[in-house]
């Protein structure tokens, strides 16, 4: 196996309200502001707003309490009611303590300056004025911010995988301490020589950051108490590593820094028993504990452990999983009502805690109001080009885009406080995506806290079991995930297919996507497999310099199978696709499409993630378009990732190319926004974009999720669903450029129908607003029927009231739109 170089963290903590990081700036100033959806166009008879009327306000409620780390207390100056055992040396218990009482030095203690500034002892400044840690700052850079920091090396104190708390008293001080409110500083991990490949961390820059908050944790001049996790991995304790704990972004008003208790420690697992149910609702994710008799050797490869559930006539088979020593689980869903019985089979069958275990359970209906679980999960079905629920009621797709999902803090002291801020920010906008509409949640484990590139270790449970937890909320919240597998897709080609060989990357993968399933499948999920990895993660990119993958002997289409293989409940699987914007693909056209897929006839891909995106300032090129609906298989077609709002499209981008998406044959659409696409990416934040005639400034690109996640198109996008829901869009089908249909006089006219019953028209003139109201005609209307028609507003989700349609023969004459903004007709035959 490969060994791992990566420590994977969880950095759920404390919170920073503004602070500067170390290698580039950061702005976390978060407040969150009250925001509505607002319009300048309104039309002169507008009437019966379709949406819910608290869609359009920031929400107040304080997200529920944390469950994933141990929360920050605030001392102040008050005195601690217990001191720990003092010594200065890692004992026998797994713990080094530092009161800094026996230390002769900084240096003798294993603190040194990194970067500028002064480490020293001192002996009556510390935690109840006994000796402490001071550091001095010694310069500035442009006055501003200082990156010296004093650093400990934790390396040569982890001894074996698991969890370990770091907790410590800081205060800070300095001449204009008072004025330093929010802007303290920020506790970092770095390894070695910054992006050095033997550090424990690689992505974000070779930064791990433990941010702080005054507002929360204390004032400044005030000694706080501070506590965070660090998982490590079994492989991670390989060789030698700097593991610098340090300071960074120290605001320009701190001068002094003083340390006190810098406390390390093991936390030994919690010994489990086992854990059975007898009843519960249709369509709950459930979980049972056995525990093995024995322990294995490996036993990820060398153990298999699934649990049948029977009911009459149905089966469900479903894998359980290794949780680590001697814990195997089984996470399952019950469909429908009654008494299912179930029996477990273990590998080892001489193993009386795992094997042949038996039970049933009473299975009543759904009780609550969350669509997921009233209807049931989403699936597919053979020729039908959108999604539904278990029970055939159709599904809307309306995503959200969040690659790097895991790096979103889970929850902090800061939200249970009432503090709205970076280390709470997963849950606020599950939340508020809920609230606006949302009902998918896009992600790729993209800096996950776990390593499943060599396999699956005991270091890696860890990791999973904070998976567990995004997982779970997002469940919880009615939404579905519509998640990537394992890692980053060049983890594939540069790793996967470099260090094993055909035979032992299949096993690998197929016993990954059985893991896979056991832990995550019970869940209401789509499967993505791995970023734009059809048809061959862009074969010819340069930045690569790994040409491996192709579309022929792509792995992908291996896990694709091996998932659908182990799934019982055959959730939806597709291939995030490739797009044409910034790299050449080797097709014959400018996007893989359904022709050119590498997955169109692979067992399990049931729908099309596609790239495809809209040209906002010029006429649309339909060949992509046409393709997916007449060769795409009739699977469901997606606009899964498009321009993201504040990084390549503004509120009126991220607007129209959802709508001309939904109104060119797709099914559903993935919104994204800055710092929420990616948490803290650097992508592309260096000079200002120009898309589609829209330029994205610098400074627009700075926008900290707390800004983005109240962006008016987030609000829009609920509208959005919305009003198709009302107007049946399952069953509409695009006119595309038929001019037998349509023809458009603004320079954008994007078109669906059912039948000549209903016709539903986005109308717009480009991202140049020459201030036009032109739109065009509709044709093809029943000559004998009476029709009306009505506006739109896509931007408050008002409709005009209707009015009567003139028209001559078959052909309506739209006539002027309310404003030269872009708006929504709707046509409708009476009956």
């Amino acid at each position: 196996m490969a060994k791992k170089k990566l420590l994977s963290l969880v950095l759920i903590l404390i919170t920073l309200v503004s602070v500067a990081s170390c290698g580039k700036n950061t702005n976390t100033n978060l407040s969150l502001q009250s925001a509505t959806a607002n319009s300048t166009a309104t039309p002169t008879t507008e009437a019966n707003n379709i949406t819910d009327s608290a869609t359009a306000t920031a929400t107040t409620d304080t997200p529920p309490e944390s469950i994933v780390t141990p929360t920050p207390s605030q001392t102040g100056a008050s005195t601690p009611t217990k001191e720990p055992i003092k010594t200065d040396d890692f004992i026998e218990t797994n713990v080094l303590f530092q009161d800094f009482e026996s230390a002769t030095s900084a240096k003798a203690a294993g603190w040194y300056a990194f970067a500028t500034g002064k480490v020293e002892i001192l002996n009556n400044g510390g935690f109840n004025n006994s000796k402490c840690l001071k550091f001095s700052q010694a310069s500035r850079e442009n006055n501003t911010y200082s990156y010296s920091s004093p650093s400990f090396n934790l390396y040569s104190y982890i001894k074996r995988a698991g969890t370990y708390t770091i907790s410590l008293k800081v205060r800070i001080t300095g001449a204009n301490v008072n004025n330093i409110n929010g802007n303290g500083f920020k506790f970092a991990i770095r390894g070695g020589n910054y992006m050095d490949t033997n550090s424990f961390i690689t992505n974000n820059g070779g930064n791990a950051y433990y941010d702080i908050s005054p507002e929360v944790n204390g004032k400044p001049g005030d000694w706080m108490t501070l506590s965070f996790p660090l998982y490590v991995l079994a492989s991670d304790i390989i060789g030698t590593h700097t593991w610098n704990f340090c300071l960074h972004g120290i605001d320009q008003y701190v001068t002094e820094i003083y340390i006190d208790d810098f406390k390390i420690e093991y936390a030994e697992p919690k010994p489990e028993t086992e854990k059975l149910i007898t009843s519960t609702e249709t369509w709950i994710t459930n979980e049972m504990t056995f525990i093995a008799s024995k322990t294995a050797k490996d036993p990820l490869n060398t153990q298999t452990f699934d649990v049948e559930f029977t009911n009459g006539h149905k089966t469900i088979k479903m894998p359980g999983f290794w949780d680590g020593q001697k814990i195997w689980r089984v996470r399952f869903s019950l469909p429908s009502e009654g008494t299912w019985i179930y029996k477990t089979v273990f590998s080892d069958t001489t193993d009386s805690g795992v094997h042949n275990k038996t039970g049933k359970i009473t299975v009543k209906k759904y009780s609550g109001n969350l669509d997921i679980y009233k209807h049931g999960f989403v699936t597919t079905q053979t020729n039908l080009r959108y999604f539904t629920y278990a029970d055939g009621t159709p599904f809307f797709y309306l995503g959200d885009t969040h690659w790097s999902m895991f790096s979103e803090e889970f929850d902090s002291a800061g939200t249970k406080a009432g503090n709205l801020n970076a280390s709470s920010h997963f849950k606020y906008i599950v939340d508020k995506r809920v609230q606006q509409g949302f009902t998918v949640y896009q992600s790729e484990p993209i800096e996950a806290p776990f390593n499943l590139a060599d396999g699956l270790d005991e270091g890696d449970i860890q990791g999973l079991r904070v998976a567990d937890k995004y997982f779970k909320y997002i469940a919880d919240k009615g939404l579905v995930h519509a998640n990537a597998q394992f890692f980053y897709a060049d983890v594939m080609n540069q790793t996967i297919m470099t260090a094993y060989t055909k035979a032992q990357y299949e096993k690998l993968l197929d016993t990954l996507s059985r893991y896979w399933i056991a832990r995550f499948g019970a869940y209401p999920v789509m499967y993505t497999l791995a970023q734009e990895v059809d048809n061959d993660f862009y074969y010819m990119r340069e930045t690569d310099g790994n040409t491996t993958m192709t579309a022929s002997n792509n792995p992908w289409k291996f896990v694709c199978e091996a998932l659908y293989k182990y799934d019982p409940y055959k959730n939806p699987i597709s291939a995030h696709q490739e797009g044409s914007y910034f790299y050449p693909i080797k097709s014959t056209s400018n996007y893989t499409t359904a022709s050119n897929s590498a997955f169109r006839d692979v067992q399990g891909h049931t729908w099309w993630a596609t790239q495809w995106k809209a040209n906002l300032n010029s006429a649309f090129d339909y060949s992509a378009l046409k393709d997916f609906w007449n060769n795409g298989q009739g699977k469901p077609i997606v606009s899964y990732e498009a321009n993201y709002e504040g990084l390549w499209t503004n509120e009126y981008g991220a607007r129209a190319q959802a709508y001309v998406a939904l109104l060119n044959g797709m099914c559903g659409h993935g919104y994204g926004a800055i710092d929420i696409w990616f948490y803290n990416s650097s992508y592309d934040m260096a000079t200002p974009t120009t898309m589609n005639g829209i330029t994205i400034s610098v400074e627009t690109k700075k926008t900290p999720w707390s800004t983005s996640v109240e962006y008016a198109a987030g609000y829009q996008m609920g509208y959005m669903r919305k009003f198709f829901e009302r107007f049946q869009w399952c069953k509409l089908t695009p006119a595309f450029d038929n001019s037998q249909i349509f023809t458009a006089q603004a320079s954008h006219f994007s078109l669906s129908y059912i039948n000549n019953d209903l016709y539903i028209a986005y109308i717009f003139d480009g991202i140049a607003k020459t201030g036009t109201t032109k739109t065009g005609s509709i044709k093809n209307l029943d000559k004998n029927a009476q029709y009306t028609y009505q506006w739109f507003n896509p931007r408050t989700a008002q409709m005009s009231q209707a009015q009567t349609v003139i028209k001559s023969g078959s052909t309506f004459n739209i006539g002027a739109r309310p404003t030269a903004e872009d708006w929504v007709l709707v046509v409708q035959k009476v009956k």
